[in-house]
């Protein structure tokens, strides 16, 4: 996302750099990029990049979480409640 004129040249040259390595992005523009994500704020242009995430240090702490187990559980830590 860029919040201003000033940021469009390092928001293109994020897409030259992912393009480079073969990431899919997609250089879209801010009507397409409020279809995309409708809570999100653009000026003019935006990066979309559908096969890859941001991650925050919580990743990390539900890394051990079981598939079956709900979220909920591990943030209370209830193990048991599956």
């Amino acid at each position: 996302m860029a919040q201003s004129p000033d940021v469009l040249p390092g928001l293109h040259n994020l897409y030259e750099r992912g393009q480079r390595n073969g990431v899919q992005l997609e250089l879209v523009s801010e009507a397409r990029a409020a279809e995309l994500e409708p809570i999100a704020r653009t000026y003019k242009e935006a990066l979309w990049s559908p096969t890859t995430a941001a991650a925050g240090p919580s990743v990390f702490l539900l890394g051990d979480r079981q598939p079956s187990q709900p979220l909920l559980s591990m943030l209370i830590g209830v193990r048991d409640h599956v």
